[in-house]
């Protein structure tokens, strides 16, 4: 008999070792594991195939106390995987302050937003390392030194490809890490080795308290390996990784077709139908039940044939002109559509992406996508996102050219980034997570000029009525009539005050009472420039 033990939300391991010998036991065999409570209550957890004839149960369990395991391989003759127990104790002892431990994995709550397994908020402020599991970002010390930044920024997810990204072809080496490529040469079986490599890093990831957002590709990759290997491929990374604190994201641009295809429309659809049979298998599959959505082109629930599968949604504005004006109402849109389901902007204008998008750009994202209501945000920046090393570049997508002569440690020092973190530390002080947008809250004016304004000009305004409401004044120029609060309660005082969101310095902006109509004249912000200004209930 086996005796694990483990803390609640820490995920332990069991190794079971076939006794008959096969040549590709990923392909031949499939093994999993009955959980028992004490009170009898039993779930069903996958093994996956770590090499050789071994297979891997990796368990996590949220109540302390007693379980036993009992494992079943579809070869009930192998007496090395079929019929064996183990007992699981499960404290709750905590070695760290780890919230991804104390307070468990990330779920969904029901149209608003994030929270930890017991209830605590969890403010999804992402970043994205699409290729941080190849090798190009060296391990250990590298790839540690911008996991390190990226937590003490404040960053709470990583949205991360384990297996094949974009702007690569499926073969192209430089998908793989120094474990090797995902699959093996012919694409029948896994490839351990590149798993154990990912291992490391997301250990290091979770360690820092950061979320992982899997992807398990591009989307076209799909057209290229075949449904049934890409659903076993997703199959094995929920056995792998379903234990852990994750959350899942089936591909990015999921039903985009490869830049080099003859047939891009054709090849949408049967990307939309495909990857929505998979979004099935995946939700059927996870015994943990992490949060599923994938990364669109535009909107997560255009990019399959039925969305009833997703948790929650994703959206893409892109990084062109229009991307700020557009984010803001595909989220309006996301929120109309699907009340109770969060949305989290998952590809706003990357910062320094072809030498564009700065830090002011990142700031207008930011607030104007959490003050119109979306449950989340995903800041990107030009080197990090594609591995990109001055010793190894990225280098050329299949369509030519390469995106970005930033590498990921010069990006580090982007100011964007810092500011994002400040922003978080700032909605953190408030009631953020029962924030609601309100858009009639304000108005504002220019005398001439508001066709220059781009996005269009407006205020972005959420709240919570009667304690606290957050305004975001975007940079003005031209002349204009300032800004006008609506709806402030009937007597209520609320004190105001000017917040710089670059670098967070204050000035007092007085009291706010409502006139007869409910209205308050905001006072002339100090400069011509982007403020915020919050209303705090005396």
């Amino acid at each position: 008999m086996v005796n694990l033990i483990t803390s609640v939300n820490v995920s332990t391991e069991w190794d079971l070792e076939g006794q008959v010998h096969r040549e590709n036991p990923y392909g031949e065999i499939e093994v999993v594991a009955i959980l028992e409570a004490a009170d009898g209550t039993q779930t069903t957890l996958p093994l996956f195939w770590s090499g050789g004839q071994v297979w891997t149960l990796r368990v996590s369990v949220a109540v302390a106390g007693e379980y036993s395991l009992r494992s079943k391989c579809s070869d009930t003759k192998d007496l090395g995987l079929n019929g064996l127990n183990a007992q699981l104790l499960v404290t709750n002892k905590h070695l760290d302050s780890n919230p991804l431990f104390h307070h468990g994995a990330v779920r969904v709550k029901q149209g608003a937003g994030f929270v930890h397994a017991d209830g605590t908020p969890f403010f999804w402020l992402g970043d994205t390392w699409w290729m941080q599991m190849s090798d190009r970002v060296s391990w250990p010390n590298d790839f540690t030194t911008l996991v390190q930044d990226r937590a003490e920024h404040g960053f709470t997810v990583v949205q991360v490809v384990l297996g094949y990204p974009g702007d690569l072809a499926t073969d192209d080496p430089r998908v793989g890490n120094e474990g090797g490529m995902p699959l093996a040469t012919d694409r029948s079986r896994i490839n351990p080795a590149y798993f154990e490599a990912c291992d490391r890093r997301l250990r290091t990831i979770i360690r820092a308290g950061i979320v992982p957002c899997i992807l398990g590709s591009w989307g076209y990759h799909l057209l290229e390996l075949g449904e049934k290997t890409m659903t076993d491929f997703w199959r094995y990374l929920v056995a792998r990784y379903a234990s852990w604190p994750v959350v899942w994201a089936l591909a990015g641009e999921t039903a985009m077709s490869y830049y080099l295809s003859k047939d891009p429309a054709g090849d949408t659809e049967r990307l939309r139908s495909a990857w929505t049979r998979v979004s099935q298998v995946v939700k059927h599959f996870d015994p943990y039940h992490r949060p599923l959505s994938t990364h669109p082109r535009r909107s997560s629930w255009l990019d399959l044939e039925d969305s009833t599968t997703l948790d929650f949604h994703m959206l893409q504005p892109g990084h062109m002109r229009n991307a700020l004006g557009l984010g803001v109402s595909l989220i309006e849109d996301a929120r109309k559509s699907f009340p109770e389901q969060p949305v989290v902007n998952a590809e706003p204008p990357y910062e320094g992406h072809m030498g564009t998008n700065g830090p002011e750009v990142q700031r207008f994202a930011f607030w104007s996508s959490l003050l119109s209501g979306a449950g989340g945000f995903t800041y990107g920046a030009a080197g990090i996102f594609q591995a990109n090393d001055r010793d190894r570049p990225t280098g050329n997508r299949p369509d030519g050219g390469a995106y970005d002569a930033t590498t990921w440690d010069e990006a580090l020092t982007f100011k964007g980034a810092s500011q994002l973190g400040k922003a978080r530390a700032l909605l953190k002080k408030l009631p953020w997570q029962d924030f609601k947008p309100f858009p009639e809250w304000a108005t504002t004016a220019v005398r001439w000029g508001e066709e220059a304004y781009d996005p269009p000009l407006r205020v972005y305004c959420a709240g919570v009525p009667n304690i606290c409401r957050l305004f975001y004044i975007p940079r003005r120029y031209w002349h204009w009539d300032g800004t006008v609060l609506h709806c402030l309660e009937p007597g209520t005082r609320y004190q105001a005050q000017f917040v710089d969101p670059e670098r967070f310095t204050t000035i007092d902006a007085g009291v706010a009472l409502a006139d007869s109509k409910g209205d308050w004249v905001v006072p002339t912000t100090p400069y011509l420039m982007e403020w915020l200004l919050l209303l705090k209930r005396l």
